[in-house]
């Protein structure tokens, strides 16, 4: 029979006595610890003061942008229609019954029907964010050594601020970046040169001080240009005709994508609306919301109206309000659906049609005809995801392609990085 002992029940038989520390132990293990602590400290506060004015300091690469725009999922189907409700006056037009407490008289409220949005009516409640723009730019000397300007008289609309500035957003198509901005708001006419300007839309920006101004500015909100259908109302305000301030309601008649941009797609909304070539405008919702901007860059020689849609655009337009330069690929894509892709023994997807000689997609490896994967791990399912995936990146980043290249009759992937470049400005 086994004792308790043999199994270790009673273990505690076999614990050491361990002896109390004297006083002099206890000091010496008291001053030691005090000592590391102080040591440790010290290399901390030099540690973090040194990478707070590291880190403090402005990283291009890898300090990402502060957004001022929502963005709009333009890689999902449409949204549903919106109902367009009259933010002027936004009544509702059914009767209702409030609720009283007990014990009082009951008092049926009848709300009254809103009036409907007019051009007008969106107009006036959108005025003070529109101001007058003067472009100027310097053509070289007349015969008698006198400067000659071509002069372009256009508008601004504020799109973003700071405590400081304002930022209007300007057709700069016909102008160069160098060209001079003049302000004119009443009396006062404020000079400057374009914050910021894209070369492939004609989009610019002008930074203006708010010291300069006589009066206040409200900025606009961008909308979703995305959910923009045929019979849509909208308002055309600018200088389509070459007037400060014109405006006029219409409706969208046709809508649809364009490929064929560099980097990504465009929304263009066609209007009954006309314009004279050469001549900008902006399009609003009946909500009051920017929806689409009337250009030469959607329009062309075109008298007809006709709008990029926003969306794709809030990324350049917040880089040029932000001062960055927005990171730039090369590629100009073509999708193949189903249909297209059956008939030609090809798989569906976003194709790269063409490539910009000496752009950063040419230097990097890829070619026509490859079809586009992912980009840093996203993947491509639209030619706007590019457009998304260089909004993620500075200029100078470099970025991971993976595209399918076919050799023969089959189709092998090929990883390439990309050292992005600066959209021209």
């Amino acid at each position: 029979m086994e004792t308790p002992n043999e199994k270790g029940q009673h273990s505690f038989i076999h614990e050491r006595i361990v002896p109390k520390k004297t006083a002099k132990k206890v000091i010496v293990t008291l001053l030691v610890t005090i000592g590391l602590a102080v040591l440790f400290g010290g290399v901390a506060s030099v540690t973090f003061f040194l990478s707070q004015n590291s880190l403090s300091k402005y990283n291009p690469t890898d300090a990402p942008a502060p957004s001022l725009f929502i963005r709009d999922d333009i890689d999902a189907p449409t949204e549903e229609r919106p109902s367009q409700e009259d933010v002027l006056s936004p009544v509702s037009t059914e009767e209702s019954e409030s609720e009283v407490p007990d014990g009082s008289e009951e008092e049926t409220v009848i709300e009254t029907e809103p009036e409907p949005v007019t051009v007008t009516s969106l107009y006036n409640a959108l005025r003070r964010s529109f101001v007058q723009i003067v472009l100027k730019e310097r053509e070289g000397e007349g015969l008698l050594g006198t400067e000659v300007a071509r002069r372009q008289e256009t508008f601004g609309i504020a799109v973003a601020e700071t405590e400081e500035n304002m930022y209007f957003l300007i057709d700069a198509t016909h102008v160069t970046k160098d060209a001079e901005v003049e302000f004119v708001t009443g009396s006062a006419v404020y000079k400057t040169t374009l914050f910021g300007r894209d070369q492939l839309t004609g989009l610019g920006v002008a930074e203006i001080p708010k010291s300069v101004m006589d009066q206040p500015f409200t900025v606009v909100e961008l909308g979703n240009s995305s959910v923009l259908q045929e019979d849509y109302r909208v308002f055309m305000i600018g200088t389509p005709f070459g007037q400060f301030l014109s405006k006029e309601e219409g409706r969208i008649v046709f809508s649809g994508n364009e490929e064929g941009f560099w980097d990504g797609s465009r929304q263009c909304y066609y209007t009954n609306m006309q314009r004279i070539p050469g001549a900008a405008a902006s399009l609003f919702s009946e909500e009051g919301k920017l929806v689409g901007w009337i250009s030469d860059y959607a329009a062309g020689d075109s008298s007809m109206a006709v709008a990029s849609g926003i969306s794709p655009l809030k990324y350049l337009i917040e880089d040029l309000c932000l001062g960055v330069r927005t990171a730039y690929m090369g590629v100009r894509l073509r999708s193949v659906n189903w249909a297209e892709a059956a008939a030609n023994g090809i798989q569906k997807g976003i194709y790269v049609a063409e490539i910009e000689p000496g752009s950063p997609a040419y230097l990097g490896g890829i070619q026509p005809g490859d079809r586009l994967q992912s980009i840093d791990g996203r993947a491509v399912v639209a030619a706007r995801s590019v457009q998304n995936a260089l909004d993620n990146v500075r200029s100078g980043d470099s970025i991971r392609v993976v595209v399918m290249r076919r050799t023969g009759d089959s189709e092998e992937p090929v990883s390439l990085l990309v050292n992005t470049s600066a959209r021209k400005s």
